[in-house]
């Protein structure tokens, strides 16, 4: 296990004396000795070796500060925004597990620290913070976590929303082919992917006074779209890693010939399903061609698409929901994680309810089907297998199913649907936003 990955294991009446990250203390402008430093970390990587290409002619004119939307894929998209942003300040709005054991170092180079798809209004404040006083170049990554297949994650409405509160000058920082470098779910690099980013405005502080959030919406989802398969075959991208299929079970986990969940396993660039025994190839282009019969779906998205229609019906005819039991840790500060041993994790069209074994029948965590628009969660998280992460301002539990068989994915397609039957809506409304500034 990596430093990052180690942990104490504590009650949990222990963790509850713990202190909580200072979440409060004002961003940071990055330390003027760093910014060079940053740039030399980054050139390397995004220039020499995928032979990054940044289309950033659309920005010219275009002047500090102002807020910038990122896609986010892999690790590599920070040091494209350096790249696309050097010599300009920065802040960054970073997530609580990026600060563990790098606490000062993040701090000092901008860093902004908040935990996932949770309602917390000193994120707002900070980015107004970052935008009016420190006068930088905020990054937000409105996705909140890395894209599981290569293609546009839900953007909250409440983006557009901020937006028009704050008028300010925003733009967008879209990357493609960063997942086909390195896929979520996978544990191998493709040194063959190359990378392009497209830097251009979305909307200026004159425009902001003008539009309702609902255009700068639409101009948004229009921007922050993007398709890595697409884009490998449009490019004619080569990768011909022997093991490119290895771990896309983790995302691709139903059978489309059998309809088995959990059935699906890789080798090679070969996926199986355990179920029927059907076998499909992804080829060096990206695409999936079947072994033996019809190929189902050929664009790998259009599998993880099918999945998602699935999941949304079984919530419609009444059949979702789980309780199985999970290994919780729970991350509260950047010191690292706090193993509270096991528990039952439920989630069904109420939300989710999480008990402690050593605890009893009072539920240490509860979040309704109408607070989490989505939900983070990781494949394999430092060998521990994969995790549902669900938050409140104080605490971030990494909840390890102890049967392998639960799918993470399917958990995430089941939080966003229900969500959207619960409420029709997408995080804050305009009023507490305006309240919030």
């Amino acid at each position: 296990m990596g430093k990052r990955a180690r942990y104490k294991s504590i009650s949990f009446e222990q963790s509850e004396e713990i202190p909580r990250e200072n979440i409060l203390t004002a961003a940071q402008k990055t330390a003027w000795y760093l910014r060079p430093v940053t740039w030399l970390l980054s050139v390397w990587e995004v220039i020499f070796m995928y032979r990054t290409k940044i289309h950033k002619e659309a920005m010219k004119g275009f002047k500090a500060p102002y807020l910038v939307l990122c896609n986010h894929n892999s690790f590599i998209d920070f040091k494209v925004f350096t790249m696309a942003t050097f010599p300009q300040r920065a802040n960054y709005i970073v997530a609580l597990d990026g600060f563990i054991s790098r606490n000062w170092l993040l701090r000092t180079v901008g860093g902004v620290c908040c935990r996932k798809f949770i309602n917390d209004t000193m994120v707002v404040k900070q980015i107004q913070h970052c935008l009016t006083v420190n006068r930088c170049i905020t990054a937000l990554y409105p996705e909140a976590r890395y894209s599981l297949i290569g293609t546009t994650s839900i953007i909250p409405s409440s983006v557009g929303k901020l937006i028009k509160m704050l008028e300010i000058n925003t733009a967008s920082l879209v990357c493609h082919g960063n997942h086909l470098l390195h896929p979520a779910w996978s544990k191998h690099t493709r040194h063959q992917a190359r990378l392009e980013a497209v830097f251009s405005p979305i909307c200026t502080q004159e425009e902001t006074r003008t539009l309702s959030a609902e255009q700068i919406n639409e101009r948004i989802q229009k921007a922050m779209h993007y398709d890595d398969y697409q884009y490998q075959a449009d490019k004619k991208l080569k990768i011909t890693h022997k093991r490119r299929a290895e771990g896309i079970e983790k995302v691709l986990y139903q059978c489309p010939n059998c309809k088995t969940e959990s059935s699906i396993s890789s080798k090679g660039a070969v996926i199986t399903c355990e179920a029927c025994g059907k076998q499909w190839k992804m080829t060096e282009y990206g695409k999936i061609v079947a072994l033996q019969g019809d190929t189902e779906f050929e664009h790998i998205p259009a599998w993880y698409e099918w999945q998602q229609r699935n999941v949304q019906q079984e919530i419609k005819d009444g059949k979702y929901g789980f309780c199985e039991e999970v290994m919780v840790e729970n991350l509260i500060n950047s010191n690292g994680f706090y193993r509270l041993g096991k528990g039952m994790l439920t989630h069904n069209n109420k939300g989710f309810e999480l008990r402690l074994h050593a605890t009893g029948d009072t539920p240490i965590f509860t979040r309704t089907a109408g607070e989490n628009y989505s939900i983070h969660i990781e494949f394999e998280y430092f060998g521990k297998g994969d995790a549902i992460v669900i938050s409140n301002r104080n605490n971030s539990y990494y909840l390890y199913p102890t049967h392998k068989k639960l799918s993470v994915t399917k958990v995430h397609f089941a939080v966003e649907e229900l969500f959207q039957l619960q409420s029709n809506k997408v995080h804050l409304p305009l009023e507490a936003i305006s309240e919030m500034i």
